[in-house]
């Protein structure tokens, strides 16, 4: 049973990064641009979320342990997926 529930908080996660892109898309450009070619970051973060979490153990049980130890691991997996975001962007930066 624990590994179905990994599974859904793993597609979960996977959800809420592709709604929480096109909602900032939205937001910052007034319509639907996930088809531009900046979108191409968006699958790369869902894969790095998808490899980086459970690296961190994010998805073992918390049963019996302090917040603070749940909150500094689940940021501490936030902010490595986005270091290398960020590495990617300034690897696929272009002019113009």
């Amino acid at each position: 049973m624990f590994g179905v529930q990994s599974m859904v908080a793993r597609v979960l996660d996977a959800v809420v990064v592709v709604a929480a892109a096109a909602v900032a898309s939205h937001v910052r450009f007034a319509d639907d641009t996930l088809g531009r070619s900046d979108a191409m970051v968006v699958p790369f973060v869902v894969m790095l979320t998808l490899a980086v979490f459970p690296a961190l153990q994010v998805y073992q049980s918390w049963r019996g342990r302090s917040w603070i130890a749940m909150i500094s691991r689940i940021s501490a997996a936030w902010i490595a997926v986005q270091a290398c975001n960020l590495v990617l962007l300034f690897a696929l930066h272009r002019g113009g």
